[in-house]
């Protein structure tokens, strides 16, 4: 006799790492940002049908995309069997956006002036802790953005050095700058050196 399997949520991956469905990520996001919904039992997402509450998130085959900018929003994800066994195997997940980063295009701009395009658009530079809670290569915590989303974020065309709103270590004249590619942070005089603006709310 064919039995229907039980299905449940086994991971939620993102970019090269699967977090416990119970780890609530993501805590971060962006436009264009990705992650996938990995089934129990080897089960192909794309046997489910899937639904998103928010219209800034699409959901196709498991892969949730953040099409459009967002911020701190409540996401509830669902996915039904296509061979109509709803009841069995259905699955809901949901997270909520906590911070929202957007990485403006354009030219490298001065600390003041990329503070200034922050705030003027509704958001404020990133302090350090908001990036990273550990910049060690390959660590993945919840609650930052490059440990959640990993260490290269060129797979989702976000890179660079971008200016921070922290002051600097060691000397408070100076602004922490991250690399965004090496995990790196560094300081810089804020009147004299340009970066790429990078902003959350």
């Amino acid at each position: 006799m064919y039995t229907i399997k039980s299905v449940s949520l086994k991971s939620v991956a993102i970019n090269g790492y699967e977090f416990s469905p119970t780890a609530g990520v993501p805590q971060t996001g962006f436009k264009n940002a990705s992650f996938t919904l990995t089934l129990s039992d080897d089960v192909d997402a794309s046997e489910y049908e899937w639904t998103a509450n928010q219209p800034w998130v699409t959901v196709t085959d498991g892969i949730v995309t953040f099409i459009d900018d967002a911020g701190t929003s409540i996401v509830e994800i669902k996915g039904k069997r296509k061979n109509g066994h709803d009841s069995i195997g259905a699955i809901t997940y949901v997270f909520q956006t906590k911070k929202w980063f957007w990485f403006p295009v354009g030219n490298e701009r001065t600390w003041d002036n990329a503070r200034n395009l922050c705030i003027n658009n509704g958001y404020v530079q990133p302090e350090a802790s908001q990036v990273y809670i550990s910049s060690a290569h390959g660590s993945r915590f919840v609650g930052a953005l490059k440990n959640e989303w990993g260490g290269d974020l060129a797979v989702y065309d976000v890179g660079g050095r971008a200016w921070l709103a922290d002051a600097g270590i060691s000397n408070s004249k100076l602004r922490r700058v991250t690399n965004l590619y090496t995990n790196t942070i560094f300081e810089s005089d804020p009147s004299e050196a340009s970066f790429k603006a990078m902003c959350v709310r």
